[in-house]
């Protein structure tokens, strides 16, 4: 039986090359994408989706772009964005195109809500 791990948060501790957001949610133990693939080893994982840790990083998905196309044998990415960010539908695209990132989580605008303009926008892009 094949079996992918279709949900790890995954962190660096290369704080200089992927800061975390102001108080930050932290796992308290290694989880780096390299602990998710030792791991994953042990335990006869074969693939993983790398999701976006915004309790940790926020709308900034440079980790999981990052690791999605380093490790892209084994892995790919799911990413996390600010429909209020006028950008974010390039940064998809980039992610899509170039980072192996096969995945969008939908979130509310900052007024809550999903059927808007700017969440719509993001979803036709997708």
């Amino acid at each position: 039986m094949r079996i992918i791990d279709a949900h790890p948060h995954i962190y660096s501790d290369n704080l200089s090359d992927y800061p975390s957001i102001d108080d930050p949610w932290n796992p308290g133990e290694p989880s780096s994408a390299e602990d998710l693939f030792s791991l994953m080893k042990i335990n006869n994982v074969e693939k993983a989706v790398f999701i976006q840790t915004s309790t940790y990083y926020g709308f900034d998905n440079k980790y999981i772009m990052d690791s999605s196309k380093k490790f892209s044998e084994w892995a790919t990415g799911v990413i996390t964005l600010n429909p209020d960010d006028e950008n974010s539908t390039n940064i998809l695209e980039n992610a899509v195109l170039n980072f192996n990132v096969k995945g969008l989580r939908g979130i509310p605008n900052k007024r809550g809500k999903l059927r808007d303009q700017n969440v719509l926008n993001l979803w036709s892009k997708a």
